[in-house]
């Protein structure tokens, strides 16, 4: 094994490790809520069953096949499983990015390194992760000529997950590039767009799905949920991208007009998910795996061309580098996922805390971020709202952030009957409602379960 392959093996393993840590987040636990009753029932759930402020309303799922998938990965082999599945994605997404990547092995080792430290901060089991797998392969495709598969990459990716949007927005800035260096193809980009923009509508939410997520994304803003916030310049963690988009902008700037046609579509698709990151943090990490590839075509010819001197090759060495390596990263894994460590998010309700909810009387309260442990872990508890979001009216929502801003939650839970709250010790609920006289009925530093009568 030579030394540069050393190299590239090491930060395969390392993403690898990395994405085997990834956190749970409280959308993984109603997903895998979802995947269990579109199995039980052998239909999309499309209304709303997990809540009692909106069930049976009408809910645009456009991510069931990923929640049936989630579902059987947990059925079988639990969230060590799932979690495994998820990191794989991840690794053959960035394997696919390295494919279009240009210059000397070292270089692009540091290039993906820099991006990486701020996308591998926004991992998490969702499936999102299908989305930047299925962006890695639509790049390769385009680069590699292989276009006519798209139509069939798009319908399964719409089925997956609704971050398909993105992913026209990708393709229609690779394809944007392609026709920029070669005009005389713009009826056949012009086709592939469109017939991957058709088949996006052949999911169980057809047409809709073309008004459903941009109103989900400006609700999203609205309520000014973290993930979909505008990235930060202040934030330390956003300096890699904010760095590769300001990188991406000068370089283009200095060749756009020598770029090759490869060169070009991961460009395009570049620039247009840097649109879209610069609106939404959520963006962030699928720009960042177009970025890789794209600025190693956009570097100098004398970078790019750059290669170390010669050196002397110990190729045992490099395997025993390798090996040991490789089998203290499977077992710092392995001792996570058995405790497991608090970051995986893999038991977020206590039993202590899920009796206390269980036997607490009265319509439950919760907030709109915790919801999701909930619906996984006591099924029988109609919750107040998840991170689904969707299928809430703007007004309820609005009325709970103003609940969880100032404390006052009289009016909100007079109109939704609650006599039940389970919400994090830190929340300004917690205070009135022990003023009020609520009894605290159980608690850990994740939760208090509070209620209105009864005793503790």
């Amino acid at each position: 094994m030579s030394f540069q392959r050393l190299a590239v093996s090491l930060l395969f393993i390392a993403i690898g490790a990395a994405a085997c840590l990834m956190p749970a987040q409280s959308d993984t636990y109603w997903q895998l809520r979802a995947g269990q009753e579109i199995a039980a029932t052998g239909r999309v759930l499309l209304h709303d069953t997990f809540t009692h402020t909106v069930r049976g309303g009408y809910w645009p799922n456009h991510e069931w096949a990923s929640e049936l998938l989630f579902y059987f990965l947990h059925r079988a082999g639990g969230m060590p499983l799932l979690t495994f599945v998820a990191a794989s994605l991840v690794v053959w997404a960035w394997a696919l990015a390295w494919t279009l990547m240009r210059g000397h092995a070292f270089v692009r080792i540091g290039v993906v390194l820099s991006l990486l430290i701020t996308s591998a901060g926004l991992w998490s089991v969702r499936p999102q992760l299908v989305t930047l797998a299925c962006l890695g392969l639509m790049l390769w495709m385009l680069v590699r000529g292989k276009e006519r598969w798209l139509p069939l990459l798009f319908l399964a990716w719409a089925n997956f997950h609704g971050g398909v949007t993105l992913g026209v927005v990708a393709l229609a800035g690779g394809l944007a590039g392609m026709v920029f260096v070669e005009r005389a193809r713009w009826k056949a980009a012009a086709g592939i767009f469109a017939a991957c923009a058709a088949v996006v509508c052949l999911t169980p939410l057809g047409v809709s799905i073309w008004t459903e997520v941009p109103q989900m994304l400006a609700r999203l803003s609205a309520y000014d949920v973290q993930e979909w916030r505008r990235p930060s310049l202040l934030r330390l963690a956003n300096a890699p991208f904010w760095i590769a988009g300001a990188s991406l902008l000068v370089l283009t700037l200095r060749r756009w007009r020598s770029l090759a046609r490869d060169e070009a579509i991961l460009v395009g698709a570049a620039l247009a998910l840097l649109a879209a990151a610069l609106k939404s943090q959520r963006n962030v990490s699928p720009f960042l795996l177009a970025a890789a590839p794209a600025l190693t075509v956009l570097l100098p010819a004398a970078v790019r061309a750059w290669t170390p001197g010669p050196r002397r090759e110990r190729p045992a060495f490099n395997v025993a580098l390798f090996g040991a390596t490789a089998a203290a990263c499977i077992a710092v894994v392995l001792v996570g996922w058995s405790r497991p460590f608090a970051r995986l998010n893999w038991r977020p309700v206590s039993p202590q805390v899920a009796g206390a909810i269980a036997a607490c009387p009265g319509n439950l309260y919760n907030q709109y971020d915790d919801g999701g442990y909930l619906v996984w872990f006591l099924p029988g508890r109609p919750v107040f709202m998840d991170s689904r979001q969707d299928p809430f009216p703007t007004a309820l929502v609005v009325e709970h952030i103003r609940a969880e801003r100032t404390g006052d939650y009289e009016r909100l839970f007079a109109e939704r009957a609650i006599g039940c709250a389970a919400v994090p010790p830190e929340s300004k609920v917690v205070a009135r409602l022990q003023q009020d006289g609520w009894i605290t009925l159980g608690k850990d530093d994740r939760w208090v379960v509070m209620s209105q009568g009864g005793q503790p």
